[in-house]
């Protein structure tokens, strides 16, 4: 059996948090940790304070309307770190701006997601991200 997949999620929304955990925990073999704002994030993926004995994330789910530290300053902050740029970001907010997206892709984000309205826009999300794009993404 191969490890699980380390995921990290940057989210303060306790809802879709709840909900994504419980998707990527349905049959799915992913080990996903969370932080609920970009300091935590940098802390996470720094292996600071709290976080000292994190693991590597083998993907990051950011989302952009962080508190504290935007996902774009986290997304900023990774490329410019030589030992964190290879980690593939998936950014997943509510925004819908192509500004956001634009300046997302700028920053290394390699996919830009809406965050669906419904329940089974999560399912089919989840779905797409185990089959489709996050086995690309191990494999750029």
């Amino acid at each position: 059996m191969s490890k699980a997949l380390q995921l990290l999620l940057v989210e303060d929304n306790a809802a879709d948090v709840a909900l994504l955990q419980d998707l990527f925990a349905d049959g799915r073999h992913v080990e996903m940790h969370w932080v609920t704002d970009g300091e935590g994030a940098l802390d996470f993926l720094h292996r600071r304070g709290d976080h000292a004995k994190a693991p590597r994330p083998d993907l990051v789910l950011l989302d952009l309307g962080l508190p504290r530290v935007s996902g774009h300053d986290v997304l900023a902050a990774l490329r410019e770190d030589p030992r964190l740029s290879g980690i593939p970001v998936i950014v997943l907010t509510t925004s819908r701006n192509p500004l956001d997206s634009d300046q997302a892709g700028r920053l290394g984000a390699r996919l830009f997601l809406s965050k669906p309205r419904n329940l089974e826009g999560y399912e089919v999300l989840v779905d797409r991200l185990m089959s489709e794009d996050i086995p690309r993404l191990a494999r750029a």
